[in-house]
């Protein structure tokens, strides 16, 4: 009888350990204004130290038709096949869309 009355609160603990961070970050995203309540996102930070040099070089690569495995982008030197696989090639990223762009456009 005590092995039945012990769960109960343990079971408690368990559902409000993941329920509690769930509603502290909805409302934090609400009152910030960030997706998928609002019309800010999180990659924005990311958008202009990471994926905008890799995009711009991902275009420019297409445009002279000059496909280089290596590149000094990053820090000293490595292999852009990672990077192209990790960065560029996800089907959610729509990495097409800047080859038109000019380069100061970008």
């Amino acid at each position: 009888m005590l092995k039945g009355t012990r769960k109960h609160p343990r079971m408690r603990y368990d559902i409000i350990s993941i329920l509690l961070p769930i509603i502290v970050v909805s409302l934090l995203f609400t009152i910030i204004s960030i997706a998928p309540f609002g019309s800010r996102n999180l990659l924005i930070s990311d958008l202009s130290t990471q994926y905008l040099q890799f995009f711009a070089e991902l275009r420019r690569q297409l445009i002279h038709l000059s496909f280089s495995s290596y590149s000094f982008l990053i820090s000293i030197g490595d292999s852009l096949i990672p990077v192209y696989a990790y960065y560029l090639l996800s089907p959610c990223q729509g990495q097409f869309k800047n080859v038109g762009f000019r380069q100061k456009e970008m």
